[in-house]
């Protein structure tokens, strides 16, 4: 056997250790994405039973899925990232910390969220109005825009220094 086994765990705590705060952002979009995901299924399912509007129904299914999906997002960011704006001495909250990485955050998102639901809506929108199934639309439109936006929100907080504190220390 080649090489030591054990080198390849040092690397993985080391990258892990290094790119903490990105894999935390992405693990916290990826299950807020997914309680967005089977919002959606849901909405759709309960939708074309009363209406055949492809319009009206890719509307609303991105909009409630949004609505879920950013209230999940909100907490499990907050419930990740208080020790960033939190001063591990005194347990206060340190404002301007606070208000750096909520200004990032929402530039971050909003890139995330206007390709994500503007792709998510073209998508489903032409997938319904040529007669796909709506679960097939939801789950095609959503894996589509889904590996766009995650692409985009990862070069767009590397690009902003979002954790840039964080990375500082390291």
């Amino acid at each position: 056997m080649k090489g030591n086994p054990f080198n390849k765990s040092k690397f993985l705590s080391k990258y892990y250790i290094k790119y903490y705060n990105i894999i935390s952002l992405n693990k916290d979009l990826v299950l807020s994405g997914i309680t967005g995901f089977i919002t959606n299924l849901v909405v759709i399912h309960i939708l074309i039973i009363y209406s055949k509007n492809s319009f009206a129904n890719s509307i609303l299914t991105v909009i409630i899925g949004y609505i879920v999906s950013k209230i999940v997002f909100a907490i499990l960011f907050q419930r990740t990232y208080k020790n960033l704006y939190t001063n591990k001495t005194t347990g206060k909250i340190e404002w301007h910390v606070l208000k750096k990485i909520i200004i990032k955050m929402l530039f971050a998102t909003f890139i995330f969220d206007f390709i994500d639901n503007g792709s998510k809506f073209i998508f489903m929108f032409t997938f319904l109005d040529i007669g796909f199934i709506p679960f097939q639309s939801v789950i095609i439109s959503t894996i589509i825009s889904s590996s766009l936006s995650y692409l985009c929100i990862n070069v767009a907080v590397k690009y902003i220094h979002m954790f840039e504190k964080e990375n500082k220390k390291s």
